[in-house]
């Protein structure tokens, strides 16, 4: 109710469900404010003082504040002995300073000047939310991507001791292998300086030159004859595997005692010397 009266000096009457607050200072009949406030609402209230109207203070637990006014208004005695106001204004006590409406309006209008600029705070607040959710979203990625990187190099680590295992393994097969080789070329001999020609004959050439040595060879003891490739040598040498060791170091042997060997020993044309050594291993051959 914005206004009503009591036709004596009587409280104002109880609602139920609502709390019943109003004005102890009146400066005439007149005037006066009556507050009802449900139950289920948390507040505090409290009478402000002013030399021209009534008060009451009202805040609320959500940072609310609710200013109930109701001005004085000086009346005279009407011709039927009612009194509509008094011109009075009578002295109360009150913890608050006398101020006047103008006053307080003057400072509300003063609170709504500040709180213009008010929204473009709050908007800049959001965006900077906004800036720090973006932020945030692309510390998660960058999170996710660092966890995918740190997988990886875990993977390539373990691929790392993986290829060394097998870098050591091939090192032992290429050790084993050329140790292999090594017993394989025990029983084969290098000779160097035999003239190549159309439809040779490799037997024959190493039969003459058994013969020419004094150690007949046969085939029997004999497993291959065969040249090989040479960047040195225009003539390719011409390698004999034999059987069997022994028969390779006689054969050796009798090439020494003969030392100089040349291809017209063997009934060939060329002046150079022949040579014929046992192979002890790719980089390490031991000459006659």
């Amino acid at each position: 109710l914005t206004e009503c009266w009591l036709s004596d000096f009587k409280p104002p009457p109880q609602l139920e469900n609502y709390n019943l607050h109003h004005s102890e200072i009146t400066h005439n009949q007149n005037d006066g404010v009556v507050v009802y406030m449900s139950t289920d609402i948390a507040y505090e209230i409290e009478q402000l003082s002013f030399t021209d109207a009534n008060c009451l203070l009202i805040t609320l637990k959500t940072d609310t504040a609710i200013l109930c006014l109701s001005p004085s208004v000086p009346a005279t005695a009407r011709t039927d002995g009612t009194v509509v106001s008094t011109g009075e204004t009578r002295d109360h006590s009150s913890p608050h300073a006398a101020v006047t409406l103008d006053q307080v309006m003057r400072e509300l209008m003063s609170i709504k000047r500040t709180l213009i600029p008010l929204p473009e705070v709050i908007a800049g607040i959001q965006e900077i939310r906004n800036d720090i959710g973006k932020i945030n979203t692309s510390l998660s990625a960058l999170s996710d991507r660092v966890e995918v990187l740190e997988t990886k190099v875990k993977a390539a680590e373990g691929a790392h001791d993986a290829v060394l295992r097998l870098e050591a393994r091939v090192i032992q097969l290429e050790s084993d292998l050329n140790e292999k080789n090594q017993w394989a070329r025990l029983n084969n001999v290098e000779i160097k300086g035999v003239p190549m020609k159309d439809r040779e004959n490799l037997f024959d050439v190493v039969a003459k030159i058994g013969s020419k040595i004094a150690f007949p060879i046969v085939k029997q003891n004999i497993n291959f004859v065969a040249r090989v490739p040479s960047m040195n040598d225009k003539a390719k040498p011409i390698i004999v595997s034999f059987i069997n060791r022994y028969a390779k170091e006689d054969f050796v042997a009798a090439a020494r005692s003969f030392k100089n060997l040349y291809p017209i020993d063997i009934g060939l044309e060329g002046r150079n010397r022949i040579y014929i050594s046992m192979i002890i291993s790719r980089s390490k051959i031991s000459c006659c």
